[in-house]
């Protein structure tokens, strides 16, 4: 009511006066403005307290942090020399324990030692590798001195063997595995073996070397392909490192894990899972998960489809191939071309279901094949031939076979290798018989003359 008021007032003084009606316009647009800074103000004061509170609790909890990031280097200087000079300071130590009675007792270098244990393991779990990797950086930098306070004051030989894991060590290893950044995880690696950290696995910190060097010497274009985007998922990744510990070495495998379900399968797909090349039963946040690992012989993957089948419906189910999450599509396309393989007992089956997806790559599903885009026909006149364009086969190769990375016959290196093994030049004597079926073209040898 007040409101109107006041507007009639304005309106009335406009029609009388209007010198008057402007100039309380221009004191209310001026207070208008002057209530936006103010507001402004406030918004900026309150963002610079949260800011302050948030770096004095990282300093209480920490002691002392990177001011500019983590060091460009894996460890400092003092560290490195440490490990050059004397590598029998080299204990084991799994500080994962934050018991307050050890806590308590500890020096200033064990206290903090935990306090990055603590904050490692949160990083980690958020998905934050950022600051996981500045704190694992600072606990690996520290590690001789508090290395030689738990070995004094729990009653060990820092020299001996302790049969624990050091987290920080392991996380990084696994921050820089996720980054592809596997020259830094390969440096962890070696740091660990100099100073005798273990990681609890079969193959340890050697065998995760090694791994990483695969890696590093994958081709580009293979890299690019396996890339895969994903958010991190602490049930995905628990399954996955309760796998790798009891099979490190295991070239291929896709596990279905699920939750207890009121379908009426549930009993029927618990059973299939219990009979797989390998079954675990595991707590997640108070919900039991059923995990069933099968490997790439056939009677194990038509097992898997079996099971599969059932229960990807179920909101609690994933499957993964290899520790990668992968959707429903990919699964469908893998039961779909490498089930029918496992299925026909055909060895040579990826180079040819029939006369009409025969091909020299090994795999019909790029769509390179006697009756459909066959290899010769990627290729241009030239002279008294043809001359073979290898690139946009090559290109087709990565566009085509993305789906199929997943699966256990899909080589990749032997595509390519057979690409390069193809002709670079067919005679047009040639390419005609190709095109009316008197050579065939998947007979390398008999080209290479022509």
């Amino acid at each position: 009511m007040a409101w109107v008021v006041f507007i009639v007032v304005v309106v009335v003084l406009a029609i009388i006066y209007w010198p008057i009606a402007l100039g309380i316009l221009a004191v209310m647009l001026c207070a208008f403005i002057a209530l936006l800074v103010y507001g402004h103000s406030l918004n900026k004061k309150k963002s610079s307290n949260t800011l302050t509170r948030e770096k004095k609790n990282d300093s209480a909890t920490l002691g002392s942090i990177y001011e500019d990031g983590p060091p460009s280097t894996i460890a400092s200087n003092t560290y490195s020399n440490s490990a050059a000079k004397d590598e029998s300071q080299a204990p084991k130590w799994a500080a994962g324990s934050t018991d307050s009675h050890i806590i308590n007792n500890q020096s200033s270098a064990v206290k903090e030692h935990f306090d990055l244990v603590h904050l490692i393991q949160e990083y980690y779990k958020k998905g934050d590798y950022k600051r996981c990797e500045k704190y694992c950086l600072e606990d690996i930098d520290n590690f001789p001195s508090y290395a030689t306070d738990l070995g004094r004051e729990f009653g060990f030989d820092p020299n001996g063997e302790i049969p624990l894991q050091l987290v920080s060590f392991e996380t990084l290893a696994k921050v820089y595995e996720k980054q592809a950044r596997y020259d830094d995880a390969i440096e962890i690696c070696d740091i660990a073996i100099n100073y005798n950290v273990h990681d609890g696995t079969k193959g340890d910190f050697a065998g995760r070397k090694i791994r990483m060097e695969k890696l590093k010497d994958t081709p580009k274009e293979r890299a690019q392909l396996r890339s895969v985007s994903e958010p991190e998922n602490s049930l995905i990744s628990r399954s996955n490192e309760i796998i790798n510990n009891d099979f490190p070495d295991l070239d291929w495998y896709v596990a279905v894990s699920f939750g207890k379900s009121t379908s009426q399968n549930f009993f029927k797909a618990l059973a299939l899972a219990q009979a797989s090349f390998k079954y675990y039963e595991f707590e997640y946040e108070g919900q039991k998960t059923y995990q069933a690992v099968f490997t790439s012989e056939s009677n194990q993957y038509l097992h898997f489809v079996s099971l599969y089948e059932l229960v990807s419906g179920w909101k609690s189910s994933f499957a993964v191939v290899n520790g990668k999450l992968v959707d429903r599509k990919i699964i469908g396309g893998l039961n779909y071309c490498y089930g029918d393989k496992c299925r026909s007992g055909n060895p040579t089956f990826c180079y040819g279901a029939s006369p009409f997806t025969r091909n020299p790559f090994g795999c019909h599903r790029l769509q390179i094949s006697a009756w459909n885009n066959p290899w010769w026909a990627f290729s241009t006149r030239q002279g008294s031939g043809r001359m073979v364009d290898k690139e946009a086969i090559r290109k087709r190769v990565h566009e085509y076979g993305r789906p199929y990375l997943s699966c256990p016959a899909f080589d990749y290196d032997g595509i390519l290798k057979r690409l390069d093994e193809l002709p670079d030049y067919i005679a047009n004597e040639t390419y005609a018989q190709f095109a009316n079926g008197t050579l065939l073209d998947t007979d390398l040898r008999r080209l290479e003359n022509r």
